[in-house]
């Protein structure tokens, strides 16, 4: 089965030939866009000490947003490692933990849209994140 390959969007350029600040990406439910992404984030952080920031459209879904995020990463790519988040600053945003326990690492947070004052308020602690990623942008609301 073929799943999507970012590869050929994360080497274009733009118009003056640089690297774009910001990429979208539309396309079919279910054609692995999101867990592409995903694993690139992740694979980041485990070779550079990247950090990355999940960004959801309400509070309500940071909570429990590592292990959201990481099943199936997980299953497919590393089925060692695990993944959990933390609240934090009165739910206004989540931390992200990987480990197993007794040792954990912060290799990322998650943070709402509709929580920007309070996130705003607080900006110094994701200045070592490299990345967001916001899936499902669009509503399928419209």
């Amino acid at each position: 089965m073929k799943f999507y390959d970012p590869n050929r969007i994360l080497t274009m350029k733009d118009i003056n030939g640089k690297d774009p600040d910001l990429y979208i990406v539309s396309g079919n439910r279910s054609a692995g866009k999101t867990t592409a992404f995903s694993k690139i984030i992740f694979d980041n952080y485990l070779e550079k000490q990247k950090k990355f920031l999940l960004l959801y459209r309400y509070a309500y879904e940071i909570e429990g947003a590592g292990e959201k995020f990481f099943k199936t990463i997980k299953n497919l790519f590393y089925p060692d490692i695990n993944m959990t988040s933390k609240l934090k600053n009165g739910s206004r945003y989540s931390e992200l933990y990987i480990g197993n326990g007794k040792k954990l690492h912060s290799c990322g947070y998650a943070i709402a849209l509709n929580s920007s004052e309070q996130v705003k308020k607080n900006s110094s602690f994701f200045n070592d994140t490299s990345s967001i990623l916001f899936d499902e942008f669009q509503s399928e609301s419209n």
